[in-house]
């Protein structure tokens, strides 16, 4: 089977008319150390990047026995269609292969996209594109009134909840915090930490000393 690199954008489709030479996808995490008090050094996973993908090859003007397609310029004004939509909601395309061990399907959004000619082979349009992973997400806005009732909104929808009088406190934890250093922060005593620990168990997990940033602890009724 030929490996095939296809692009679809608003249910219309583009096969990349020359395979790059390579297409290697790149991922990472931001994984970090720290130093547990008694225990030494550690490491505390982070949460992983959006995939890139970088694409260099180029849009041939003339057919042969192994392509035969649409013009360089139909190629790159395809392109230039995701990339320069004045409609920012709707500049998401889709990426997939065919035919590699280990295929593609994922939708993108266009990071850069340069193209040029080269002396000798003007009418053959060589280009790069850098393509992010895209995850879609909502907007949330939480609204409270004197009457002690909440409404969320949720991609311009509605819905109405009620809140308990006594909420609990809670706290959003940073980049170099430690159950220690939080019960610190707001008892005054670090050694009172088991009962935030106990309280979060379902959060944490079984290892108390992993936390992680942006985790919401709910702090104990007094603290």
């Amino acid at each position: 089977m030929s490996v095939q690199i296809k692009i679809q954008f608003n249910n219309k489709y583009l096969t990349i008319p020359i395979n790059p030479e390579e297409l290697s996808i790149e991922s990472s995490a931001d994984n970090d150390d720290i130093e547990i008090v008694g225990l030494g050094k550690a490491t505390r996973k982070g949460m992983p990047s959006l995939q890139t993908c970088t694409i260099e090859s180029f849009f041939p003007a003339a057919n042969s026995f192994f392509y035969t397609g649409v013009n360089p310029k139909t190629c790159v004004d395809f392109i230039k269609t995701i990339w320069k939509t004045e409609n920012k909601n709707n500049n998401v395309a889709k990426i997939v292969t065919v035919g590699l061990p280990e295929n593609l399907n994922m939708y993108f959004v266009i990071d850069d996209f340069t193209y040029d000619s080269k002396a000798g082979e003007e009418d053959d349009i060589y280009y790069t594109l850098k393509i992010k992973e895209y995850v879609p997400y909502g907007v949330r806005i939480v609204k409270t009134n004197t009457t002690n009732t909440t409404t969320i909104y949720n991609n311009s929808k509605p819905r109405a909840t009620t809140t308990p009088k006594n909420t609990s406190k809670t706290y959003k934890v940073v980049r170099g915090d430690c159950l220690w250093n939080i019960t610190k922060k707001f008892t005054g005593k670090g050694n009172r930490w088991r009962e935030l620990y106990n309280l979060n168990k379902g959060v944490i997990g079984s290892n108390p000393n992993l936390i992680y940033p942006n985790q919401v602890l709910t702090l104990p009724t007094g603290w």
